[in-house]
């Protein structure tokens, strides 16, 4: 065991501190010290929140229990099954379970773990917005159940998803200053599969935009923006037009 002023002790304890397994009382027992020797040590670098561990660490006994059950039929029948705990104390033992190295075998990752492609990264790029993260990495066979891989992916490339290939209605409602029941602007949009499960997303592709700012009095720095946009998207899509553009948005929806 390291000295306790050292650099090494202080690693080992926000090591045992950060995987959120354990109360100040377990890691104490590890490093043969006092529960006040670990909790000073612990305020002292900031780390203050012990009511905290003990929250996440009260049901440790179920953990396996639940983490199977969830494993084996999902987070709703677990929900459902587990009546006498609360929806976030069952979300809580889940994700200390995902963190725990013990539960590694149990988890289902059918993720595939090779680089991604260019042609998958462009595939990926191009559905944004227009197609869920978890449709997303379906069509790309990155995973069949599971969103994670296209997060990651995303998280790697610096890229916010959700307005990378156009606007929804209500923004364009209020560049104009227009409504859309009188002035029927769904008529430039796209329903797109973005949301959660089963929720539809009215999307406005920046070459659309790029079309409306031409004849509507926007002004900059809106004319510019969009201009911009747009070009990006012709580049992504390998399109001259706005019609081949809507036709490639509308295959990936298929």
């Amino acid at each position: 065991m390291p000295k306790r002023k050292s650099k090494e002790y202080e690693d080992k304890l926000i090591e045992l501190l950060k995987t959120g397994l354990y109360t100040n009382k377990e890691i104490a027992e590890k490093l043969n010290l006092s529960v006040n020797q670990v909790t000073t040590k612990l305020n002292a670098l900031g780390y203050k929140n012990g009511t905290y561990r003990k929250r996440i660490t009260k049901y440790k006994h179920l953990r396996e229990k639940v983490f199977k059950y969830y494993i084996k039929h999902g987070k709703k029948k677990t929900l459902e099954h587990f009546k006498n705990l609360r929806p976030g104390t069952i979300i809580g033992i889940i994700t200390v379970c995902y963190r725990n190295p013990k539960f590694k075998k149990l988890r289902r990752d059918n993720r595939t773990r090779t680089p991604w492609a260019y042609d998958e990264t462009m595939l990926l790029i191009r559905s944004l917005g227009i197609l869920n993260r978890k449709q997303i990495a379906e069509k790309t066979k990155r995973s069949k159940t599971s969103y994670h891989t296209v997060k990651e992916q995303l998280a790697r490339l610096k890229i916010k998803s959700k307005f990378f290939h156009g606007l929804g209605i209500t923004h364009l409602e209020m560049i104009l200053k227009e409504d859309s029941r009188v002035n029927n602007l769904k008529k430039y949009a796209i329903k797109t599969n973005a949301g959660p499960t089963n929720f539809l997303i009215n999307l406005i592709p920046w070459v659309t935009l790029e079309r409306i700012s031409k004849t509507k009095n926007i002004g900059n720095p809106w004319v510019d923006f969009f201009r911009c946009q747009a070009k990006l998207q012709r580049f992504l899509y390998q399109c001259k037009t706005e019609k081949e553009i809507i036709k490639k948005i509308k295959e990936l929806l298929k």
